[in-house]
């Protein structure tokens, strides 16, 4: 049995693998830690910090929640937020039905 954040995570991963990511801006430079000029996909509320509060996986992995940013910055921003709990949901669509 996973432990509970590793459910999470790969509750999160399944929704962020059934979004749109290539109508993100950069998602055309996606590449790998340590190719120059490559992006890597980004939780802007993280997935350790959406588990922490308690947040529904569905919101985590949200289009809403991603972006694509250099992966020098991916790397330094680790499990940090760049947006509050707020901000995502303020950016989140209302679900018709």
């Amino acid at each position: 049995k996973l432990p509970a954040y590793l459910k999470y995570r790969s509750d999160v991963n399944k929704i962020t693998n059934k979004q749109p990511i290539e109508t993100l801006d950069n998602s055309d430079k996606r590449g790998l830690c340590g190719v120059e000029g490559a992006y890597q996909l980004d939780h802007k509320y993280s997935v350790l910090e959406g588990f922490k509060q308690g947040v529904d996986p569905k919101i985590i992995g949200d289009i809403n929640n991603l972006e694509f940013i250099p992966w020098e910055d991916n790397l330094s921003k680790g499990s940090s937020c760049s947006i509050t709990l707020e901000e995502l949901k303020l950016g989140l669509k209302p679900i018709n039905g």
